[in-house]
């Protein structure tokens, strides 16, 4: 498997989760300025300036609003399956090692990269609320950019919290 490409296993299903496009998605979110919007292109999203030339071409495309605000969040979700796996993997490494009833679990991300992970997942929050500032005329869109907002900020409180699990892996491996 390539490097920063990390493969799950979840309800029934598998997929597979290129670490490293995740962080510069986010990192792209995160760099986002007041009334400046994003597009799609193949797997990574682009700023765009405000201008009408953006529009034609998002409307050429077929681009919509939703599908790109549903691109944001399907980054956020995965780069939070991504961790919370991780910190679970972790956890259940250091309970199996300490009660020496089975090998430790490999992990899905190393701590280095579940740091930069979460470290873009926190710094996405300034451009979703510049996201929120450009479409303030819009609620529905307002108050789902608010929302992720939310959720992200919960995460990453709770991802803090869960920092000692990422170091006792770190000693481990």
């Amino acid at each position: 498997m390539r490097q920063g490409v990390v493969a799950m296993q979840q309800k029934n299903s598998s997929f597979c989760v290129n670490v490293d496009a995740l962080v510069v998605n986010l990192k792209i979110v995160a760099s986002l300025h007041p009334f400046e919007k994003l597009s799609v292109s193949g797997d990574f999203l682009i700023c765009c300036e405000p201008s009408y030339a953006t529009s034609v071409r998002r409307w050429w495309y077929g681009e919509t609003r939703q599908q790109t605000l549903d691109a944001v969040a399907d980054i956020v979700d995965a780069a939070t399956r991504v961790l919370a796996a991780s910190w679970s993997a972790a956890s259940a490494s250091t309970i199996a090692s300490g009660a020496r009833t089975s090998a430790p679990l490999p992990p899905l991300l190393t701590p280095t990269q579940a740091r930069h992970l979460l470290s873009a997942l926190d710094q996405s929050r300034g451009g979703i609320a510049n996201l929120a500032t450009t479409y303030a005329a819009d609620p529905k869109t307002f108050y789902m950019l608010d929302a992720l907002h939310a959720r992200i900020s919960d995460f990453v409180a709770d991802g803090a919290a869960r920092a000692p699990l990422l170091a006792i892996k770190a000693a481990d491996t």
